[in-house]
């Protein structure tokens, strides 16, 4: 054997199995001779110490592109283990989202004040995430309900009616706890990580039914008294309705009247500020009419009871020449 191939380890210091041991034909090489007994699987064969290199090897080597020296961790480990730990990334698995609890209900979200409504939940469940695809065995229980006067323990239910007002909006608080996790996620090599799970737990939500003040519009044929039942009633007008003032997403600003009419009422809360209100024709040619405000008035809120109220500006606009077709536009801002 050549110079070269006797300055080669061969052999690591560890001791082997006896070249008969399953079976295998090992085969050992004299360091000094070069002569051969078998062969060893890179499986038996162990590195004694660390060696560097300047070219890449897989994750071994500069990884800069330079052919800087670097040196290889290597002692203990067999050329078996060498060469895959160098073309193999082992991806350990994470916890990618923890369990969590959301709540949905089929009630309004926004009512006018003064409504009686009876706050119904659904509690919804997600049992979180590993990186690798396992799926959770999460249990969950102890689930909590309160709207703020009852407490449900379930994972839906109704509570009983209560009165909702503009100062009093009703809030409906869950909460859900679950214990460890069953499931093992694994890495990308199919070992399983004991230590790695979702842990027992607990998670909240909520939300929020609120109330807004209305904003009354419609048309008549003769003039009416300013009170509150001839406001509320305007919405069973002909062309009348009844409009969530306090809606960010509400861009009420027109009012299209198809109908003959003579008169038209826009009563809003007195916390607005009316910034423009004007009567067109369909050709945008003005339309000669009269503009009155009347003193603000208290209207009664959903209850129907002037024990509740709130105060209302009212405008009135006449149509000098009756019965035209024509389209309204207001605005305002709070």
């Amino acid at each position: 054997m050549s110079e070269k191939m006797n300055k080669i380890q061969f052999l690591s210091t560890i001791e082997v199995a006896d070249k008969n041991d399953n079976n295998k034909n090992i085969f050992v090489v004299d360091q000094e001779t070069g002569n051969t007994s078998g062969r060893f699987a890179a499986e038996d064969v162990f590195f004694t110490e660390n060696f560097s290199i300047t070219e890449k090897f897989g994750s071994y080597g500069p990884q800069d592109g330079s052919n800087n020296s670097t040196e290889c961790d290597v002692v203990g480990k067999s050329v078996a283990e060498f060469i895959k730990s160098a073309f193999t990334k082992i991806i350990a698995p994470t916890i990618t989202s923890e369990p969590s609890v959301s709540v949905s209900t089929i009630s309004n979200r926004w009512v006018e004040s003064g409504t009686t409504i009876a706050p119904n939940f659904s509690i919804s469940t997600n049992p979180g995430a590993y990186s690798d695809g396992t799926v959770p065995q999460i249990s969950f229980y102890g689930y909590y309900a309160t709207d703020g006067k009852d407490v449900i323990q379930s994972q839906s239910g109704t509570f009983t009616e209560q009165i909702i007002t503009k100062d009093n909006p009703i809030t409906v608080f869950v909460q859900a706890y679950w214990g460890d996790d069953t499931a093992r996620p694994k890495d990308n090599e199919g070992t399983v990580y004991d230590d790695v799970y979702i842990k027992a737990g607990d998670d909240e939500a909520s939300y929020t039914i609120d109330t807004y003040l209305g904003c009354f519009y419609g048309i008549t044929e003769s003039e009416i008294t300013i009170d509150s039942t001839n406001i509320r009633d305007l919405k069973s007008a002909i062309q009348g309705a009844h409009t969530n003032y306090d809606d960010p997403t509400n861009s009420f600003t027109s009012f299209k009247i198809n109908n003959p009419w003579k008169h038209f009422y826009i009563a809003v809360p007195a916390i607005s500020n009316i910034v423009g209100l004007r009567a067109i024709r369909n050709d945008n040619s003005m339309l000669v009419a009269n503009i009155d405000e009347y003193d603000e008035i208290d209207v009664a809120d959903a209850r129907g009871n002037l024990e509740y109220t709130n105060k209302y500006r009212v405008f009135h606009i006449s149509n000098t020449i009756a019965y035209e077709a024509v389209t309204l536009k207001f605005t305002w801002k709070k």
